[in-house]
């Protein structure tokens, strides 16, 4: 088989006034131009030939590429045998099937192949019938039933159908193929009909280019769309549509009326290209696009793909790329061939109906703004692409985002001490293309020391008498120097016991463990500590760290939460901001918990959290997103980001993807401690972007991948929701409170609150820190003045609320 060019594609999508068409990565692609696509359960199949000639599998479920294990067969190629090419592959009942075929024979015995996958293994059925076919051509699947259609040998008649049965290929019906050059071309299914181009021998009615089988026997087609040649075949509408040829006028392709029977000519427009080859058909939303190569008469530009729509055939958008083949599936059109763009566009992509700008971000060490190769793209990093939208970068420092028509201002926005080495990019978006190329240096800070810490459950902030919890404490250095002796410490409350820690501490007194680390630049440590909750009331925990040196920022230096009575169960999602949030929200924080109840070790974890299309580029903040997951040390880990725009709705929707591999996470009933993990969300979006009464929701996938698992099934989370609700004011801002007459303040506070209720009715204040979670409540009295103390409250920031009403953000100093 001959093998097709790879063509490096950046940008070079034109657009000239058609129907805005880009192609969208569908994951990391394929590592091979694809033989065929087909549509397989909820998603679709890839067959392949690797490096080694060797074909391949991948079935892509929605989100992800899997790849099955390769067929038993030979090498593609020259075999002892002949030279064995690949020939079809289909699904059928949940099952796929590869056919093979030695095209030309070196021995009389060369094999033939039909395997079947099953779901676990490849099985070979190949029969007599198809050990000894003279030829196989296609795998069709015709009222319910598996064909095969090929030339076969019987005992005493040949034949052009193979049938599945049971376990054997049963050969029937009447022969087309009695001459020697007389071969199969094309096929496809239409009105309960298998319609089949080629070079066919009717005793009855001479040379034939186009046949029809109805179950039982092969018969001509009457009144075929050409006389001369029919070639290739396809579905339009429901019908079958037909590219030939008359000696006696220019007509090339004609659709079939399935009420009629009558051929209407819808070749207008044609005659504006030179058609070299029709490789196929697909149709999709009222569009028949034909794949093949072209070229345009005007300019004798080089074409790949026609779209025929409103009555007329013109050039694709998507014209000029080395396109080989299309598919339709769950409403999509996806298109495959030889093409890649150095990241994540490999070879497979779905068609979307916007532009789209992809930039990347890569850590400038000598700062000249120029991307050389030992220097590193950055992960999860922020870019503005002005007019008020943020995007972060994925695991391969890249993001791909779908434009509307607009322009604008890419820049890589200040985080974490980097700097933009580069000027600002402008785009002007005027076309439906792919504006690519846009590398963006940031380059850190020197001189700079900024120690953090975090602290998350495993599992989540609810806890039963008796439970013990694991906690993960991770310290950073955000800076760009080292950092010695920092002192780390992690508080617990009266109401655990037993405390332990996987890191050995250098002291534990007084329910405080104590840590001495050091921590070079950009370095991220992680260990869990051990605890059982002896009381029913809340357990409150927290930690801090501390560093000799200047610190940069010491408000990531202390961090504390509060779990809440109540049982936790088990892949859950949850909110930290509780069911309400003020309009002035600028945090979103999330929890995904997960926990293998599979039974069997798990190989790989995938978690994939698709937001509220109220949280996407328009609303995000400019320092984006941030995750924190379990297993840092443990897994490699990887994000990827994937911006999109909702085709029915016209809302972006914004899709996160942790990838955990290169680990094993054993079942709950061997290793509960180690069967779980999460993955906590910080989203950072713009105040004021959100509208009381305005619901933000969203549920969460997780995968768990077992060895030799090639289908697994997702386990939906639960939804979490928060309302938008009004945030009152303090009553030193000099505006009117939410309620009328309930003052609270100073803030910010000292440690001591003055609350003043001459409202006439009592309230009861919820106090809630910035993770959604109830610190305290405070019982105020209608007509009365108290204090309240705030001495056991550290540092930061609180909301307190009344009657689902936000009254106040209070600062605690």
């Amino acid at each position: 088989m001959i093998k097709k060019a790879t063509y490096l594609i950046l940008g070079l999508f034109l657009a000239l006034n058609l129907s805005a068409q880009t192609l969208s990565p569908m994951g990391e692609g394929l590592p091979f131009s694809p033989e065929k696509l087909i549509k397989h359960e909820n998603g679709i199949a890839a067959i392949y030939q690797d490096g080694s000639d060797q074909l391949q599998v991948q079935v892509w479920n929605g989100d992800f590429w899997i790849a099955l294990p390769a067929p038993e067969l030979p090498s593609i190629g020259t075999t002892s045998f002949g030279i064995l090419e690949f020939k079809d592959f289909i699904s059928y009942k949940g099952d796929l099937y590869v056919c093979a075929e030695h095209t030309l024979d070196l021995t009389n015995n060369a094999p033939n192949y039909i395997l079947k996958w099953n779901g676990a293994e490849w099985v070979d059925i190949s029969d007599e019938a198809i050990l000894n076919a003279v030829s196989l051509d296609y795998l069709v699947e015709h009222n319910g039933d598996l064909l095969c259609i090929g030339i076969f040998s019987g005992d005493i008649d040949n034949f052009n159908v193979a049938r599945f049965i049971g376990d054997n290929w049963n050969l029937e019906g009447n022969l087309l193929t009695t001459n020697a050059n007389d071969h199969f071309e094309d096929l496809t299914v239409s009105n309960n009909k298998v319609y089949v181009t080629g070079r066919f021998t009717d005793p009855a009615a001479g040379s034939l280019s186009l046949a029809e089988w109805d179950g039982t026997s092969w018969q001509k087609t009457s009144l075929p769309p050409f006389l001369t040649k029919n070639e290739v075949l396809g579905n339009f509408n429901s019908n079958i549509v037909a590219y030939g040829s008359n000696s006696f006028n220019n007509e090339k392709v004609k659709v079939k009326n399935g009420s009629s029977g009558a051929w209407t000519d819808i070749s207008s427009g044609l005659s504006d290209y030179t058609i070299n080859e029709v490789q196929s058909f697909e149709s999709a939303d009222e569009v028949l696009y034909m794949i093949g190569d072209f070229v345009d008469k005007q300019n004798t530009e080089s074409l790949q793909v026609l779209e025929f729509k409103n009555g007329t055939w013109k050039r694709s958008a998507l014209s000029n790329q080395p396109i080989s083949s299309a598919i339709v599936a769950n409403d999509e059109i996806i298109f495959s061939g030889d093409f890649e763009d150095g990241d994540k566009l490999n070879h497979v992509g779905t068609v979307i109906p916007y532009a789209q700008i992809k930039a990347g971000v890569y850590n400038d060490v000598n700062g000249n703004c120029v991307k050389d190769a030992d220097e590193d793209w950055m992960m999860y990093y922020p870019i503005n692409f002005g007019s008020n939208v943020s995007v972060i970068t994925d695991y391969s420092g890249q993001v791909y985002l779908p434009v509307r028509e607009n322009n604008y201002t890419i820049q890589a926005d200040p985080i974490y001490y980097y700097e933009s080495t580069c000027p600002s990019t402008a785009v002007n978006v005027d076309e439906q293309k792919v504006y690519s190329g846009i590398q963006i240096g940031v380059r850190k800070k020197s001189g700079i020391r900024d120690a953090t810490i975090e602290i998350s459950d495993n599992q989540s902030f609810k806890h039963d008498l008796g439970d013990e919890k694991r906690v993960l404490v991770c310290v950073s250095n955000l800076g760009s120097e080292s950092i010695k002796n920092a002192t780390v410490q992690f508080k617990h409350d009266e109401n655990a016991i037993n405390f332990a820690s996987e890191l050995p501490y250098n002291s534990y007194e007084d329910k405080v463990a104590t840590w001495t680390l050091d921590l070079e630049p950009e370095e991220k440590r992680c260990f869990y500590v051990t605890f059982t909750t002896i009381s029913a009331a809340d357990v409150k925990v927290e930690a801090n760290i501390e560093i000799e040196e200047k610190d940069e920022e010491e408000e990531n230096n202390q961090t504390s939460f509060a779990y809440k009575t109540g049982s936790t169960g088990i892949n859950q999602k949850h909110t930290y901001n509780g069911d309400l949030i003020p309009e002035t929200v600028e945090q979103l924080r999330y929890k995904i918990a997960f926990t293998n109840n599979t039974g069997r070790n798990v190989i790989e974890v995938r978690v994939i959290d698709e937001f509220d299309h109220k949280i996407n580029p328009y609303t995000l903040a400019r320092t984006g997103i941030s995750s924190n997951t379990s297993h840092v040390d443990m897994a490699d880990i990887k994000l990827n980001v994937i911006p999109a725009i909702d085709d029915k709705t016209g809302n972006y929707v914004y899709k996160l993807e942790w990838v955990f591999s290169s680990f094993e996470l054993p079942p709950f009933n061997e290793s509960p401690d180690d069967a779980e993990g999460f993955v906590d969300i910080t989203v950072n979006v713009r105040p004021n972007k959100f509208k009381v009464g305005e619901q933000l929701c969203n549920t969460a996938l997780i995968y768990f991948i077992p060895e030799k698992d090639y289908n697994p099934e997702p386990i939906k989370t639960n939804t979490v929701c928060s309302s938008v609700g009004v945030e009152g004011t303090t009553n030193n801002t000099g505006k009117e409170p939410v309620i009328k007459g309930l003052s609270i303040g100073p803030n910010p506070s000292t440690g001591v609150l003055e609350l003043d209720n001459a409202t006439g009715e009592s309230y009861t204040l919820h106090f809630t820190n910035a993770l959604g979670q109830e610190i305290m409540t405070v019982d105020a009295a209608a007509n009365t003045t108290q204090t309240v103390s705030l001495e056991h409250l550290g540092p930061g920031v609180y909301f307190v609320h009344t009657n689902g009403v936000s009254v106040t953000k209070l600062i605690v100093r």
